[in-house]
């Protein structure tokens, strides 16, 4: 009964996903759900995942256990700002992003990328949530406050946004794909964690480590048989307590991709790409359902803080 509600699209075995979700939770609430290839433990349900849940999942769970930052998206922009000028420029925004005297990306994964296309042209990935706090998830009731929480997200894109048009450039507005999100459906919830929502003739984004490629498409019509969802990324390979004990040699990553010379090397370690599938590994699994319209190598990387 249990992989009967689950449709694993992962290169993991059906039993190593299923005990990844609360047994009550997947037996009691939840009618079917989709596990991605990026997919991987957080909570009562795995990220990487779109699920078909009762509303009533929320009088034996608080929200956090399933998703705990609303509004999570990554949002991206070309920009005007040349490869001549971009290691000043790159150490520019992080000053003024740390001149703002607030926690701008959070902790977890969240970061930005500059990145060159296959055309040779730059871009800026933004990757933050909510940022909740811990106390703000325990007081959580989603009726309440669902929406001021989605609504923060997006305001702390937008506040990232004004930081690099005023020091990089660019006029284009930055695409949004969130992949922390809810959809009502009558007596149910659509959870998505970690996935976004790509309909077909959407957009599809699946990020990567920092020494990675970004793969940017279109979804197909066949990617209803995801749930109209697809991975935002390729997943931790190594759990945040693992990757304390993984050698990570940060002067050689500094000399391979550009970092800030003031952001202290603990803040992102944790983040380094040999914690994470390369996209060889999770891309092939999925992209029957989207075109390719372009792939992004990331030559700049903030991130922690």
């Amino acid at each position: 009964m249990t992989m009967a509600k689950i449709q694993n699209h992962s290169a993991l075995p059906d039993w190593d996903v299923a005990r990844w979700f609360h047994p009550r939770f997947l037996s009691e609430y939840v009618d079917r759900a989709i596990v991605l290839p990026d997919v991987c433990p957080a909570g009562i349900m795995p990220n990487g995942t779109v699920a078909v849940v009762r509303r009533e999942w929320l009088d034996s769970f608080r929200f956090s256990d399933a998703i705990g930052d609303i509004g999570c998206a990554m949002s991206l922009a070309p920009i005007d700002t040349t490869f001549d000028d971009l290691v000043p420029a790159w150490n520019e925004l992080y000053r003024r992003l740390k001149a703002l005297d607030k926690t701008v990306l959070g902790s977890g994964n969240h970061f930005i990328d500059a990145c060159v296309d296959e055309a040779g042209g730059l871009h800026v990935l933004v990757h933050v949530g909510s940022r909740m706090a811990t106390e703000e998830k325990a007081a959580f009731r989603f009726a309440k406050d669902y929406k001021r929480f989605e609504d923060r997200a997006v305001a702390n894109h937008d506040e990232i946004w004004q930081c690099v048009k005023a020091v990089l450039g660019g006029r284009q507005k930055p695409r949004s794909l969130p992949h922390d999100t809810v959809d009502l459906d009558g007596a149910w919830m659509i959870l998505r964690k970690g996935v976004t929502n790509s309909p077909a003739g959407g957009d599809v984004l699946i990020a990567s480590s920092f020494d990675d490629v970004i793969t940017v498409g279109t979804a197909k019509a066949s990617i209803h048989e995801l749930g109209d969802s697809m991975s935002h990324g390729t997943g931790r390979k190594h759990g945040r307590g693992e990757a304390k004990e993984v050698p990570v040699d940060e002067q050689l990553l500094r000399r391979r991709i550009v970092i800030p010379d003031d952001l202290p090397s603990g803040s992102w370690r944790l983040e380094a790409p040999v914690h994470y599938r390369h996209s060889s590994e999770v891309v092939p699994l999925v992209d029957a359902h989207f075109d390719v319209t372009n792939r992004l190598t990331p030559v700049a990387f903030m991130g922690g803080f």
